[in-house]
């Protein structure tokens, strides 16, 4: 049966320029491309814009397959994001069931393992929810693209293409498959040129990277 479309989600609320949004362009005119219908929404920082969630639950009459695509903040969603999913769950549980649920994660450290946590967090909403798990991405050392075209990056691209791949399968039959992109250099010479950076910029803001905040009277407040 073909699918009635695909709902990219915006996981990202720090506005139009990011990471984020610039994987999605790339997949919306992908998809767009292979003739399959697509709608787009992000989510905003405070759920007080209800227009957000009322425009989802609306969505979900139209679309049959969810993309979320968000980056990973303490090896985790984005806040605004889990709270926008715990609202659409309690306020649409009957219509997410059934609905393909499709993950891209990215990450400015080059080690995949930190999405390991939200991977599973992803699995067991779909599970949870009645959704089909339809498999996910993760794209490791994305820090550089900061709003900038995956065009010309062949490394994501190649990932994003491959996400391409699984997510028009998984419209089509039960199918779910995880994959990983590999960074853009090894863990340990990101480390080596990220520790005099991080300095760096330290300096330039006059930030002290060996404060103990507990412990030199840094917090203010009753203790």
């Amino acid at each position: 049966m073909k699918s009635k479309g695909v709902l990219l989600i915006s996981g990202s609320h720090r506005g139009r320029k990011t990471t984020t949004n610039s994987i999605l362009d790339y997949l919306e005119k992908k998809l767009i491309r292979g003739d399959i219908t697509v709608s787009r929404v992000q989510v905003p920082l405070h759920l007080h814009e209800g227009s957000f969630l009322s425009g989802i639950k609306d969505d979900l009459q139209a679309f049959d397959t969810l993309l979320l695509c968000f980056p990973l903040y303490f090896d985790t969603f984005p806040f605004p994001l889990i709270a926008a999913l715990e609202s659409l769950s309690e306020q649409s549980k009957n219509r997410l069931k059934g609905v393909k649920l499709f993950f891209i994660l990215h990450c400015g450290l080059p080690e995949p393992t930190h999405c390991s946590g939200a991977l599973a967090v992803c699995r067991r909403f779909s599970e949870e929810r009645g959704c089909t798990y339809g498999g996910s991405a993760v794209i490791p050392d994305t820090g550089a693209i900061d709003g900038a075209s995956v065009e010309r990056n062949k490394r994501v691209r190649s990932i994003l293409d491959a996400a391409l791949d699984i997510l028009q399968g998984s419209m089509e039959k039960d199918h779910e498959t995880d994959i990983t992109g590999k960074p853009s250099m090894h863990p340990f010479f990101f480390r080596v040129f990220g520790n005099p950076i991080m300095k760096h910029f330290a300096r330039k803001n006059k930030a002290d990277l060996f404060q103990k905040a507990y412990t030199q009277g840094f917090i203010s407040g009753p203790r």
